[in-house]
């Protein structure tokens, strides 16, 4: 649904990961479907990640998106998160299935 319509976004926004995702953790067998997108970033409020999860701000004038930086994530891991506030910012390329089997 989401690869034919796009995404529908509310005022508060979705966050999306660009660079490493970390929210694997499997011990069996596993069936996954990600949804890859470009995402128009445009000029971005740099705010940290850990106060919008606790406060949820409205995205500044002038500003496109918001850059949430993490204060706790290593500098060696490249991950960015943005989150993005209007549908036209984000287009759906592809459906990836894949599964992943931790015992072979």
């Amino acid at each position: 649904k989401i690869v034919q319509k796009g995404f529908d976004i509310n005022q508060e926004g979705m966050i999306f990961n660009v660079g490493y995702n970390r929210h694997i953790d499997v011990t069996a067998k596993k069936e996954f479907s990600f949804v890859m997108c470009k995402i128009a970033v445009g000029k971005s409020y740099c705010f940290s990640e850990r106060k919008y999860r606790d406060q949820n701000i409205d995205l500044p004038d002038g500003f496109d998106s918001i850059y949430l930086y993490s204060e706790e994530e290593s500098p060696q891991v490249f991950l960015h998160k943005y989150a993005i506030f209007k549908n036209y910012q984000v287009y759906p390329s592809y459906l990836v299935d894949f599964t992943i089997d931790s015992h072979k």
